[in-house]
């Protein structure tokens, strides 16, 4: 639990530190030893070597991405709004949770998000009368 909860503050940390711009690819490993050598937190990452991934999907795409990552979570948040604009309350919460899971150690190339997208974009649209 400690490992994921640093790899989402880290993620999320480095994204405002660069004031929204990417970081790029593997390099999140150098950006987490200079910030843990400046500040005294208690958070074990376990091993912390070259080429180490984050182990969050939006955390990921927002710190290797900058602004731009930023689109995916806007974009999947849109779907479940399309899809349940009817009921209010049905779309906070499984926006709430979706989104809560992909902060988590669920990476953006996990099939069934791939599938969850695309049924929900096939359900906002719609369909044509007769």
């Amino acid at each position: 639990i400690n490992a994921r909860i640093g790899h989402f503050l880290f993620s999320v940390l480095g994204l405002f530190e660069n004031f929204l711009l990417p970081h790029g690819f593997n390099v999140f490993h150098t950006f987490v030893n200079e910030t843990l050598s400046k500040v005294d937190w208690y958070l074990w990452l376990g091993g912390i070597e070259k080429g180490m991934r984050i182990m969050s999907g939006f955390g990921g795409a927002l710190f290797e991405l900058g602004f731009i990552g930023l689109i995916i979570p806007f974009v999947l948040t849109s779907l479940l709004y399309a899809c349940m604009k009817h009921d209010r309350r049905k779309f906070f919460v499984f926006a709430v949770f979706v989104n809560a899971i992909m902060f988590s150690a669920v990476q953006l190339s996990f099939p069934p998000l791939g599938l969850l997208m695309g049924l929900l974009a096939y359900e906002s649209i719609p369909l044509p009368p007769g």
